[in-house]
């Protein structure tokens, strides 16, 4: 039994995507279709209003906006009603015309979600926390993914970096362990963690958030 969902851009504006292409990057049980009122995408499923082709047309849609970073929702046609619900959303991309569709597994599903909660936040410290999750889906803590830091004159391992990031941001008091000294003494900030009463700690790792969203980004565009 098929659950039809609409899609539903900015403030009931254009999409603004491609949708031969997007079509081209869905699996063969979701059909688009283009009517006088919006556009539709059905997916096959067990049942009406499944929550099932809900959680599965939504982790298309957060492909989409790491892809292009067109924010859509798909807004399931009950009965008697759609609702919609709106976003802030701007195109700076479009989709590659080699799209296909996707081997989805439960760590990609989830790292498109945390970067299409991420990638709009107005909180860089909130940030780092979120992307620094996509980052370890990816690579779970060990030595051999995160390099110990042990001179605090070079710039550590991007992946340490992003991690020694996270555990500042996460935490408070007195900083513990090695890496963490050494990292603190290389961005020239006292031992202790996360300070949001210090404007200059906050700016220091404010103004790093970006580099957190780049090996992000990297860890993403692989897997895509």
């Amino acid at each position: 039994m098929p659950t039809l969902f609409k899609l539903i851009g900015l403030d009931g504006a254009s999409l603004g995507i491609d949708v031969g292409l997007f079509q081209q990057a869905l699996s063969k049980d979701m059909r688009i279709a283009s009517q006088e009122d919006g556009t539709y995408v059905t997916v096959d499923s067990v049942s009406d209003e499944d929550g099932a082709a809900q959680y599965r047309i939504d982790r298309e849609l957060d492909r989409l906006y790491f892809l292009t970073c067109v924010r859509v929702r798909a807004e399931v046609c009950k009965r008697t009603v759609t609702a919609s619900l709106t976003t802030r959303y701007s195109i700076h991309g479009a989709l590659p015309v080699t799209i296909k569709p996707l081997a989805w597994s439960y760590e990609l599903a989830l790292q498109l979600r945390l970067w299409a909660i991420a990638a709009p936040h107005d909180d860089q410290l909130v940030k780092i926390l979120l992307l620094f999750q996509v980052i370890e889906l990816s690579y779970p803590p060990s030595k051999n993914n995160y390099p110990p830091y042990v001179d605090h004159t070079t710039p550590p391992h991007p992946r340490t970096e992003c991690k020694l990031l996270r555990h500042l941001v996460a935490h408070s008091g007195a900083v513990d362990g090695t890496d963490l000294k050494n990292y603190c003494a290389y961005l020239g900030l006292p031992a202790l963690m996360l300070d949001r009463t210090d404007p200059h700690y906050v700016a220091v790792l404010t103004n790093k958030a970006s580099f957190v969203e780049l090996e992000a980004r990297k860890v993403l565009a692989s897997a895509l």
